[in-house]
């Protein structure tokens, strides 16, 4: 139930000495980790760290966002240009290229993918 209102909230148990197989059970359902009562220094460590987890967690899907939508404006931008677009792999085969092909030289996308992937080219054109 807590995570569905926050997916990044550290879920933390404190127990009591002889509750640790009931924590362990807990930490299997999802919480993080426990601590049992009086030990501050593993508290300290184990908050600091989550913490510093929740932060990273928080980061990658801020930068992964980022990404899609960067990866969102080049595309558009490619598909959009009046150029021809295309990558090739380090086999000298055509990976992606851009709609514009068919309005320049006539050809389907899938044509030009699906032939260089099935005949690569010669080896002096690889390095």
């Amino acid at each position: 139930m807590v995570r569905e209102e926050d997916p990044d909230l550290p879920v933390l148990l404190v127990c009591t000495a002889g509750e640790e197989e009931m924590a362990l059970e807990l930490c299997k359902a999802g919480a993080q980790d426990y601590i049992v009562t009086g030990d501050i220094a593993r508290l300290v460590c184990v908050v600091d760290r989550e913490l510093r987890q929740v932060a990273f967690r928080r980061q990658c899907r801020k930068t992964e966002e980022e990404l899609r939508c960067s990866e969102e404006r080049y595309r558009k931008l490619v598909e959009d240009i009046s150029d021809w677009v295309w990558e090739v792999d380090e086999q000298a085969r055509y990976t992606y290229t851009s709609p514009r092909v068919r309005i320049l030289l006539g050809y389907h996308i899938a044509s030009i993918t699906d032939y260089h992937s099935k005949c690569p080219a010669p080896a002096r054109y690889v390095r």
